[in-house]
């Protein structure tokens, strides 16, 4: 830690990162104040109910994507059978236009990462998010 009598060192790494300023054991602290903000902010932001408009204007069609994405959790082969315990929610396409031909693999991709699964699941769920939207896919809505 610096003290009032390192006054010259204070101006040489005033520019510095913090663990060259204060310490590795200050600039840790930071990092982990940085950390929990984030993990708040964000996990307050978290949709708890569907955000595409086609879902709230229409309740049963957001019931119906709600069950229909269950049962993928539920049929899906490394999933052994169990959804999780929170309903499924999607934002659509987050940071992105739900237009209609993208929408359908925005949700997709939602519901895979819902269901869980280890890192080849995520990966797969990820491929089939691309190809669908290289592929500027027409399918109909999901759930609708």
């Amino acid at each position: 830690m610096l003290r009032s009598s390192d006054a010259p060192h204070r101006e040489r790494f005033a520019g510095s990162p913090p663990h060259l300023r204060f310490g590795f054991r200050a600039a840790v602290q930071t990092t982990l104040r940085i950390a929990l903000i984030s993990l708040v902010v964000c996990g307050c932001a978290a949709p708890t109910s569907h955000t595409p408009a086609i879902y709230q204007d229409d309740p049963v069609a957001g019931a119906a994507l709600t069950l229909r994405a269950g049962r993928v959790c539920i049929e899906s082969n490394g999933n052994e059978g169990i959804q999780p315990i929170r309903p499924f929610v999607t934002d659509g396409c987050s940071r992105y236009s739900d237009t209609e031909w993208n929408l359908s693999c925005c949700v997709e991709h939602d519901i895979a990462y819902w269901c869980g699964g280890d890192a080849e699941a995520r990966l797969a769920a990820d491929t089939e998010f691309g190809e669908c939207v290289a592929g500027g896919s027409n399918a109909s809505l999901v759930g609708s």
